[in-house]
């Protein structure tokens, strides 16, 4: 009996033993053509990226909006109204009446908060976008926007770090 048990054991590594050698075939099989699949994509893909990047950076440098078209006032009203936030969001003001309450509210905002003062910084990139930074003191924020094709798209908002509020 104690024979057969070792028997059946040895029987039961050697098959364990060949079915993770096939495992560890398959994936390395898994790997290589991973691996071909990948590279054929790269080099399909490179001649596009080298034919559209430029043609992407010129469209960029031709549309770039002017450092002058950045009304920072304006802009801050807009993202206080709630206009850049997803038609799902429930802060999203819905009905007339909503809508003129948040843009008198935004507008009453907007003035408080800059009454203080607010500071814009314009960082151009090689002419193909902006982007701007108003920091408001008051609203201890900072407010960024990215000025591209033509047009200035909000990003978002951040706490002014709190080195640089002491100071």
């Amino acid at each position: 009996m104690p024979v057969e048990r070792e028997v059946d054991r040895e029987r039961a590594m050697e098959t364990m033993a060949a079915e993770q050698s096939k495992q560890m075939m398959l994936l390395a099989a898994y790997g290589v053509g991973l691996t071909v699949v990948l590279k054929v994509l790269a080099m399909i893909a490179m001649p596009l990226f080298v034919v559209a990047f430029p043609l992407v950076y010129i469209s960029a440098l031709q549309s770039c909006p002017q450092n002058e078209s950045f009304d920072a006032k304006n802009e801050l009203k807009r993202v206080m109204r709630g206009q850049n936030v997803p038609e799902g969001q429930p802060s999203k003001p819905k009905g007339l009446i909503a809508k003129t309450f948040k843009n008198l509210q935004a507008t009453v905002q907007t003035e408080l908060a800059t009454s203080m003062g607010y500071e814009v910084t314009l960082m151009n990139y090689g002419g193909a976008f902006i982007f701007a930074t108003v920091r408001v003191p008051l609203l201890e924020q900072d407010c960024i926007w990215i000025g591209a094709f033509g047009d200035w798209r909000y990003l978002g908002c951040r706490e002014i770090p709190q080195n640089i509020k002491s100071d």
